[in-house]
């Protein structure tokens, strides 16, 4: 039988495990952030400097550009170093149906925090049964069910840090648009928020480590297409998750029809395949990334060698684009939903060249999934090699 002493030995001892695990999981999560802002804000740097290092004669001048550039590089390696260390394992991406995909990794979420919930309004849990049973059965969530877990694990966390009272859940079905889309709410009443609602980042200077779980919510959902909102209401916070519901995408035989004629439009017949490699013309580039540093840089350095550019800003509406077919090739961030709206664009037949950019390291093999119109690079990207790849990808659309 064990002594009173030991019983208490022991349980300061899983009490400390348990919160050196939290700080490690706090350290990982920030460094995270720190990571994927550094990543951005060394890419957008690289650019300028590659693109000044083109337009400069003076010896003197072109080497103290190439000194800038070494040492970009070395931060460059260094930023490397930090994401290897904070990396966690990623959890395998799936296809699930999705009304249970939601319900699931709800109950999943808030289980595992052990919070107590109550009721939002009057809907309360049966609002969010109502909205869970209106999605259609044939509908498919395209993601990992247990990210989305995680992400509503976080956001509770959020809000049970702050208040020991019950948690208000709601949650709607939007079946309008394109893109139909699960609402989930959660909120307290513990009183006024004082930090920004945003995740923390080193670029907007709002980097609060009680804001650290919206960051960990926003980078699980967002490979997904997902989003997490944070907002103070009045007596509470108020946490939201969008999750989108795919939809069949094969395309219509007007679609490719339409495309169809839209190729032979820009003049790139079979029967004059050779002029059309031989001859620079300016490329039509579509760059679909949630960074503006990134989206600056990338319409910078291609303007000046006479590409045609066109932006959005968000990556996992690339196939709402009215005009997506009628450009030479997308340069794609792989977040922000990109890798998701890159597999239905391939489902549905389409062979428009993508160029994926990633602050991680990727399987190539695995994202591009053997068609040879898709290409994988890690940011930041040198220009000469961005360039080279482009040029591969429109030669092979021509």
């Amino acid at each position: 039988m064990e002594t009173r002493p030991e019983v208490v030995r022991q349980a300061c001892s899983q009490a400390h495990r348990r919160r050196d695990a939290e700080e490690l999981e706090r350290v990982r999560q920030l460094g995270s952030v720190v990571v994927h802002d550094l990543n951005n804000a060394i890419f957008a740097l690289l650019g300028r400097v590659q693109l000044l290092k083109r337009q400069v004669t003076d010896p003197q001048i072109s080497k103290s550009v190439a000194d800038i550039l070494e040492t970009v590089r070395l931060l460059e390696s260094l930023v490397g170093s930090l994401h290897s260390a904070c990396q966690r394992e990623e959890a395998p991406f799936s296809v699930l149906q999705a009304r249970q995909a939601v319900e699931t990794a709800l109950v999943e979420a808030l289980r595992a925090t052990e919070a107590p919930h109550g009721a939002a309004g009057d809907d309360g849990h049966d609002g969010v049964a109502r909205a869970i049973a209106a999605i259609p059965t044939g509908t498919t969530f395209e993601g990992s069910a247990t990210e989305l877990a995680h992400a509503l694990r976080q956001l509770v966390h959020l809000h049970r840090r702050r208040t020991a009272r019950p948690l208000h859940i709601s949650a709607s079905f939007d079946a309008d648009g394109a893109s139909p889309r699960v609402r989930l709410s959660i909120s307290d009443d513990g009183g006024a928020w004082p930090h920004p609602c945003t995740p923390p980042s080193i670029l907007n200077g709002s980097c609060h480590l009680e804001t650290l779980p919206l960051a960990a919510a926003q980078r699980a959902l967002r490979d997904m297409g997902g989003k997490a909102a944070l907002e103070p209401i009045a007596g509470g916070l108020r946490s939201t998750i969008e999750l989108p519901i795919a939809l069949d995408a094969t395309p219509s035989p007007l679609e490719e029809a339409a495309t169809c004629t839209q190729r032979a439009a820009r003049g790139c017949e079979a029967s004059c395949e050779e002029n059309c490699q031989s001859s620079r013309r300016p490329r039509h580039i579509l760059v679909a990334d949630d960074d503006p540093a990134v989206r600056a840089i990338l319409v910078a350095a291609l303007e000046s060698v006479g590409d045609e550019i066109d932006t959005i800003a968000d990556p996992s509406a690339l196939l709402e684009h009215p005009e997506l077919e009628l450009f030479d090739v997308v340069i794609l961030d792989a977040g922000g939903g990109g890798l998701e709206a890159l597999r239905r664009l391939r489902a549905r037949g389409s062979a428009l060249p993508v160029l994926v950019a990633s602050g991680e390291a990727l399987d190539e093999r695995a994202i591009a999934d053997g068609h040879a119109a898709t290409r994988v690079m890690m940011k930041p990207i040198a220009l000469d090699h961005l360039d080279h790849a482009l040029s591969a990808l429109t030669a092979r659309r021509a």
